[in-house]
């Protein structure tokens, strides 16, 4: 990575939104959430244009793994993505949905802030993102009748009905 960035420098190459996206997901897929930060704080402290997108593949790789530090990044730049008014499209919002959901320890609470930010705008996720979710649900100790738990149990059966017909 480190040898293409300093080819790239040399070079006089700008690096376009597509090639920090891809720098990001190196550095967080392997483990190294300082470099994938400091890669999206780079492009962003650059002024240049903040897409959504860079937001979400740092949210999606900060949460490989489900660490305490990676959730809680992952969990700020949720907050900095909706304080600038992006909002989570339904792919956006599955795919993470569907990561922040296969946590099995901690609160949850990027998982809950997903769907909320999704029920919001009014957008239901996927199939395996509502299951992942609901499964999720189901293993924390959360009474049966927890209205977050019910609506997702709803919108659950709803999609898997839709798909069997």
């Amino acid at each position: 990575m480190e040898t293409l960035l300093e080819t790239l420098r040399k070079e006089e190459k700008v690096t376009d939104p597509f090639i920090v996206m891809q720098v990001m997901r190196c550095y967080l897929h392997a483990g190294d959430l300082d470099r994938g930060l400091q890669t999206f704080e780079e492009y962003m402290n650059a002024g240049r244009n903040p897409l959504p997108e860079l937001y979400v593949t740092f949210i999606e790789g900060a949460m490989v793994g489900h660490t305490p530090r990676g959730m809680e990044l992952a969990q700020d730049m949720l907050v900095k993505m909706n304080s600038r008014n992006f909002f989570l499209n339904f792919k956006q919002g599955s795919d993470l949905l569907l990561v922040a959901a296969r946590e099995k320890t901690g609160g949850y609470t990027n998982a809950n802030f997903i769907w909320d930010l999704m029920q919001a705008r009014k957008i239901t996720p996927s199939l395996p993102a509502v299951e992942a979710y609901y499964n999720g649900l189901k293993d924390r100790e959360i009474p049966e009748d927890d209205p977050r738990l019910l609506v997702v149990a709803r919108t659950y059966d709803n999609l898997r009905s839709r798909v069997r017909t």
